[in-house]
């Protein structure tokens, strides 16, 4: 996993693991996630973000069924195979 640190609207977000994006979305952290390849907060970008529990519930499932339909409706080879997760650094 590359270690990336991006600037965006003057806070700074790092790259996490799918693990750690899992343990964050557990205690309603914000979790953004975004095809590898893609920078996220860009205009081209299909950033999503994860506030809490309560939108899996809406969605109808868990956190592991949502990172499997945004990899199947988002990822690609032009926007990468499997998503990335961003969280903010305090």
């Amino acid at each position: 996993m590359h270690n990336y640190e991006i600037h965006h609207n003057g806070k700074e977000y790092t790259r996490i693991s799918k693990a750690q994006a899992k343990q964050l979305h557990s205690i309603l952290v914000p979790v953004y996630m975004d095809g590898c390849k893609m920078m996220p907060f860009n205009m081209f970008g299909t950033t999503h973000e994860l506030t809490g529990y309560n939108d899996l519930i809406a969605q109808g499932g868990s956190f592991e069924t949502y990172v499997q339909s945004f990899t199947y409706y988002n990822c690609s080879y032009e926007q990468g195979y499997y998503p990335a997760f961003y969280t903010e650094v305090k």
